[in-house]
């Protein structure tokens, strides 16, 4: 979301127990305005009111497929887990090109990890993820020490998730709590849960 167009609400108690390169993040207040009179294709889908955001990063562009090597193989194999665990399959990049959803710092080598519209989608397909994530090479580095110490990390952050949700503004949530952002809610538990549930199906990756 471009800061020129959305105005800053609030900004979140800072929650990033992963330790992933976020970009900075805020709740934003989307104009009717410029929804009704957006030029962007498809505008119309983001919807007015408060919303989600993330701050422009200067000087960062999209990675390119050649600049992933640059990347530390440890934060490459955090962020696939990462998107497996939250079933986000929108980071896809290959030699062909792709939509990684990463932005690169040429001149200090960094990454910013945006955009993650597309997790906890209900058509994920485990071995489509695995075969199109831009970092899908780095699976074979979920060795036992990996695994085991990434296990307790997912644990301690699904611990906290109470106490994330209730920075959620109360205007998402539905009257019934069956329906809305309340059913969603649900799923996403679920999504989250089956590390806890069954650890040994978790990391069975068939590829």
């Amino acid at each position: 979301m471009v800061g020129s167009q959305l105005s800053k609400v609030s900004k979140f108690t800072t929650y990033k127990e992963w330790g992933l390169p976020l970009a900075e993040f805020s709740l934003v207040s989307v104009a009717d305005d410029l929804i009704r009179f957006g030029a962007v294709p498809g505008i119309a889908s983001l919807g007015a009111g408060i919303g989600f955001g993330s701050f422009h990063e200067d000087g960062a562009v999209e990675i390119n497929y050649t600049d992933i090597v640059k990347i530390d193989k440890s934060l490459r194999a955090d962020i696939l887990l990462f998107d497996y665990w939250v079933h986000n399959a929108d980071r896809a990049l290959s030699a062909n090109g792709g939509n990684p959803n990463l932005l690169w710092h040429a001149d200090k080598e960094q990454l910013v990890v945006i955009d993650h519209n597309a997790a906890f989608e209900d058509d994920f397909s485990q071995a489509d993820f695995f075969k199109h994530h831009i970092f899908r090479d780095s699976v074979a580095g979920w060795g036992e020490s990996f695994r085991e110490s990434r296990q307790q990390k997912i644990l301690e952050v699904l611990g906290k998730f109470p106490d994330i949700c209730a920075l959620v503004p109360e205007a998402w949530y539905a009257d019934n709590e069956l329906t809305g952002f309340s059913a969603e809610l649900v799923r996403m538990k679920q999504v989250l849960n089956r590390i806890k549930e069954n650890p040994n199906a978790f990391w069975e990756v068939s590829l």
